[in-house]
């Protein structure tokens, strides 16, 4: 067996046992807000592509098997200058952490004997496959100064980089404490205490608002504008045919069509005709058993009635609309005089006019309406499905905010609702601010220490890495800083559960305490009353409580809009779930979330910040952005 099978067999085992046994990894800090990468680049702006004066001058090293290994500006130029070729796209250029991931990621690769041979890319490149493919890349190549060298060596460093990232994803495994874990998040059973900060403690206070203040409530919320505001509406007046109606008559000497003339217009109609024969009279077109040939009917003979009337109204409905075309015309004689309906609507919004059978003209009607100006009809006779109608737009008026005197009185009920929830909320947060104070005052020395200790490595990594641009030494400051933001949550906690009393004592609050409960989806429908158990059902929904883990953890203020009430809660106590209560379509789900979790826990070992910091990456002097 070669050195290097034997060394990569070596890699499988070790990374499986640290897969069994080694703690489960944390989740990957979040980058800075202006990511710095090692001897302070910046590795996710777009790199430059120039080629170095001094190809053979050092521009990084990393550490690999115990020894320290250099980049050179030529080696970096040189991968850069094929990922760029092969990788880098118009408005989304190669970075420079993107060449180091992936030098660093292929040595690491190599170091173990994973790298592909010049046998293996022959046996399995994809171009010598499809000979059609190749010959058309290979003119595009051309045109991109892309050689077949640079192809074969970019093939096989991408796929010796993959060999790695798959042996260690295939080395992962998912332990059952895992799945247990991701279990018990959902089922945690919570004790809590809770503040109660209700919008209803200060409406008594608002019952008799000044005019001023009702002003300056109308002037300020643009809600209870929306609310009041005057929609546009319009007068019109509508002469419409519905040929099914019962009301529907003839016009006086109206000569009826003849059957011939009746079966054309019937079979070019065919489809909306026939959806208007009775319920009643549909069995009559599907007789059973043996029928007299007599009494047998068709879609057209059981129409025909209605077909012959639609006839003659629409012709009347189009006699109608040029007698409606006369000056000072009157609508309403005009219809009752070709025997059609008539209908005006006053001053109605788009709501009213559907709501008074506007429905029936169409969707588009109102703003059709709308659009003319007043006194003018609608050009031409109008179709709704089988209903014919033509409208004249008598007046419009715009949508319009309300002068303050013409909604005063509708204002003091909602004046007292909105004002009273923003006391409630102003206390809420006042309240929580001096929990936050009392936990800062109580806690200081100790978060100045982990500061401290921060800074110190700080200023020893910018020393180590040549690093004086006090820009970049302040970005190094605050990325040892927010690395440590998860210490100082844990000292803010523990101080947190005395301060909570403090803060209740000093405000004369009353604390209340739940009975134990699980976390429960929102619901959009619960009783909503002045009661424990209407409160507790808000904080069994709420996911805030969810994220609480430690006892002593305080929430930020809740609201809740349907109660009108705040709550700041603290956690007691968090019970583990019954595990011997999991379904197996628990275990399935559950086992699901775990795997994508180790999986993009094996991805993330070969990201930039991590791999650029397992590898002690050290740029030699700091890079030009």
């Amino acid at each position: 067996m070669s050195c290097s099978i034997r060394t990569a067999l070596a890699l499988v085992l070790s990374l499986t046992a640290a897969a069994q046994d080694a703690p489960k990894l944390p989740p990957p800090p979040k980058p800075p807000v202006a990511p710095v990468g090692a001897g302070g680049s910046a590795p996710f702006q777009p790199a430059r592509l120039e080629k170095p004066a001094q190809p053979d001058s050092i521009r990084a090293t990393y550490e690999l098997e115990g020894r320290t290994i250099n980049i050179t500006e030529g080696e970096y130029y040189d991968s850069l200058s094929m990922l760029q070729k092969l990788e880098g796209r118009t408005g989304n250029p190669v970075t420079d952490g993107r060449v180091y991931e992936h030098m660093l990621t292929f040595a690491e690769a190599r170091s173990v004997g994973l790298e592909v041979t010049d046998e293996e890319f022959a046996s399995t490149d994809p171009m010598r496959r499809n000979p059609a493919l190749a010959e058309q890349l290979k003119k595009r190549w051309e045109q991109e100064g892309i050689t077949p060298e640079l192809y074969a060596r970019y093939q096989k460093e991408t796929t010796t980089v993959q060999r790695i990232k798959d042996l260690y994803a295939n080395g992962m495994r998912v332990k059952s404490a895992d799945i247990f874990d991701a279990y018990a998040r959902d089922h945690y059973t919570y004790k809590l205490d809770y503040m109660t900060f209700p919008a209803s403690d200060h409406v008594a206070a608002l019952a008799n608002p000044t005019d001023e203040e009702l002003k300056k409530f109308w002037d300020d919320d643009r809600v209870i504008q929306n609310t009041l505001r005057v929609p546009m509406s319009i007068t019109a007046e509508i002469i419409w045919l519905d040929p099914s109606a019962q009301s529907a008559t003839l016009p006086e000497g109206a000569l009826k069509p003849t059957y011939e003339e009746t079966l054309a217009y019937y079979n070019r109609n065919r489809d909306r005709l026939n959806a208007l024969i009775p319920a009643q009279r549909r069995p009559e077109l599907y007789p059973s058993g043996k029928t007299d040939p007599s009494k047998l009917v068709s879609p057209f003979s059981i129409l025909r009635e209605t077909v012959e009337k639609e006839m003659l109204l629409s012709g009347a409905v189009r006699v109608a609309l040029i007698q409606a075309q006369a000056p000072n015309a009157d609508l309403k004689a005009i219809a009752a005089k070709n025997g059609l309906q008539f209908q005006r609507l006053d001053r109605v919004d788009r709501m009213g006019f559907a709501t008074a059978g506007g429905s029936r003209y169409g969707v588009q009607a109102f703003s059709a309406l709308f659009n003319l100006n007043p006194g003018t009809l609608l050009p031409d006779v109008s179709v709704e499905g089988q209903v014919q109608w033509i409208a004249r737009l008598v007046e419009k008026d715009q949508a319009r905010l309300p002068e303050f005197n013409e909604v005063k009185q509708k204002l003091i009920a909602p004046y007292a609702e909105a004002i009273s929830m923003k006391m409630a909320t102003d206390r809420a947060n006042e309240v929580r601010k001096l929990i936050d104070d009392l936990v800062a005052k109580s806690a200081k020395e100790e978060i100045d220490r982990i500061y401290a200790e921060a800074d110190a490595e700080a200023s020893r990594e910018a020393k180590e890495r040549n690093i004086a641009e006090p820009k970049e030494v302040e970005a190094i400051r605050t990325r040892a800083r927010t690395l440590r933001n998860s210490a100082i949550a844990d000292v803010q906690r523990k101080h947190m559960g005395k301060s909570f009393d403090q803060a209740a004592q000093m405000k004369g609050l009353k604390l209340e305490i739940t009975e134990p409960f699980g976390f429960e989806p929102p619901r959009t429908e619960r009783e909503i009353n002045n009661t424990v158990q209407s409160r507790q059902e808000f904080l069994k929904g709420s996911y805030q409580v969810r994220d609480l883990k430690d006892a002593g953890q305080v929430t930020a203020p809740m609201v809740d809009p349907a109660g009108k009430s705040l709550f700041i809660a603290r956690l007691i106590e968090r019970i583990e779930p019954n595990f011997s209560t999991m379904s197996d379509s628990d275990l399935v789900y559950f086992r699901t979330i775990a795997e994508r979790t180790a999986h993009y826990q094996s991805n993330y070992r070969w990201y930039y910040y991590e791999i650029s910091k397992r590898r002690n990456l050290v740029l030699a002097v700091a890079q030009p952005k």
